[in-house]
């Protein structure tokens, strides 16, 4: 064995260490890597750095800001709303896998899991379906389809780019779909059968809380419209259909008595508990409004300006510590709309404003994106989570599936 064998496999050894203990970014430790083959003269310069502008590394790239369009102009939004719509975890593995079929072939097979994590995290929660038996599926069909296109897979891509430079003449778009297929059919039969008994059932609770907001005291405005006007809570079975329980019932200034058998007006304040999720489908469909009277540092945001649904936690030693939050306004400096409020191991009954803050109460806020920043370095704070709020599709949808088509046809 010569130096250089020996030294080649000390350092993928050591690589190997480093992912497996996980100590170090995994972009992190491939270019120390790369950093020490050529420094020990392993590899040439431009050997090195060849890699950077490869056809597969740049298609890959390609394939990420194509996923990326597809999740920010919510051409995707539609398939959280179908796949909430299983009644059981058969049905939402058909519909997953259904829709990872057609999707992952012509997107990298990494981009499609890191996209459609959100999503089926928070439809796999709404039907009461462990996160492993959710998510291992999702990566699993996404690299069985993914091998069934050349751009569905970076192996395929760096087969296909090797070939290449070997002088062979590379290999068509769908030139792996026949094997693709048929791994994918037997692999989808077998999640749906065996697999579904025999993956591990891990609530992963952090996970859940990470991607679906969790159970959030908010108040909700009866709208003129709505739908629930003229009926009681009790006969609107809001806790059966939605999974929204209401607490109190606010007219006025004062607090109705026996809230669930009183018979809904315009302008009531539901004070209602649960996930944000439900809360935000009872919004929409009943025809109420969420009471955001606690507009911090407000002013004019200009049109079109991006909003984020935030959930931050109140730090140890925070000024905000023993506020309330229509006192709120005075020690904070970032502009913000407060939805709602957490309270571990507390169910909270008072009206928002009267609620004084504690160590630990999460606050859910709309923020402008430019505030995160400042937000995230916020020590009176701790920012949980963050995701884009729902906006109207608009014309973006389209294109970015116009976009995908014209790839898909344009690489066959």
């Amino acid at each position: 064995m010569t130096a250089e064998i020996a030294l080649v496999l000390g350092i993928a050894l050591v690589a190997i260490l480093l992912f497996a203990t996980e100590r170090l970014r995994i972009d992190a430790v491939a270019l120390l890597v790369l950093s020490a083959l050529a420094l020990f003269g392993l590899v040439s310069p431009g050997q090195a750095l060849g890699g950077f502008s490869n056809q597969a590394t740049i298609t890959v790239a390609a394939m990420f800001i194509l996923a990326a369009g597809l999740q920010n102009s919510g051409a995707l939004s539609g398939i959280g709303r179908l796949l909430g719509q299983a009644r059981s975890p058969f049905m939402f593995l058909l519909i997953l896998f259904g829709v990872l079929a057609v999707i992952a072939p012509f997107v990298n097979n990494t981009a499609i899991v890191a996209v459609f994590m959100p999503l089926v995290m928070t439809a796999a929660a709404s039907i009461g379906m462990s996160a492993s038996k959710a998510l291992i599926p999702l990566s699993y069909v996404s690299q069985m389809a993914g091998v069934c296109t050349l751009v569905g897979t970076s192996t395929n891509l760096l087969v296909n780019a090797m070939a290449k430079d070997m002088g062979h003449p590379g290999f068509s778009m769908f030139e792996f779909a026949p094997l693709g297929l048929i791994c994918l059919g037997v692999g989808c039969l077998y999640l749906l059968t065996l697999g579904r008994w025999l993956l591990p059932d891990t609530r992963a609770s952090e996970l859940v809380e990470h991607y679906e907001l969790g159970k959030y005291i908010t108040e909700l405005r009866v709208l003129p419209e709505s739908s629930l006007i003229g009926t009681s809570v009790g006969e609107a079975k809001l806790g059966e259909e939605f999974g929204v329980f209401v607490l109190e019932l606010l007219r006025g200034d004062e607090k109705v008595w026996s809230p669930r058998s009183q018979v809904l007006e315009e302008g009531d304040i539901l004070l209602a508990r649960g996930d944000w999720s439900k809360l935000d489908e009872l919004k929409n469909k009943t025809g109420l409004e969420i009471n955001t009277e606690f507009q911090l540092k407000v002013d004019i945001l200009e049109e079109g300006t991006q909003q984020v649904l935030t959930e931050v936690m109140i730090a140890p030693r925070s000024r905000l510590i023993g506020s309330t939050l229509a006192m709120l306004d005075r020690r904070w400096q970032h502009r913000a709309t407060v939805l709602a409020v957490h309270r571990r191991g507390q169910v909270l009954r008072k009206q928002l404003k009267d609620v004084w803050l504690n160590v630990g109460d999460v606050l859910l806020m709309l923020t402008p994106e430019t505030e995160m920043q400042a937000l995230r370095k916020d020590s009176d704070v701790i920012v949980l989570s963050e995701r884009d709020a729902e906006r109207p599709v608009g014309w973006r949808a389209p294109f970015a599936l116009v976009t995908m088509a014209l790839v898909i046809a344009t690489s066959a």
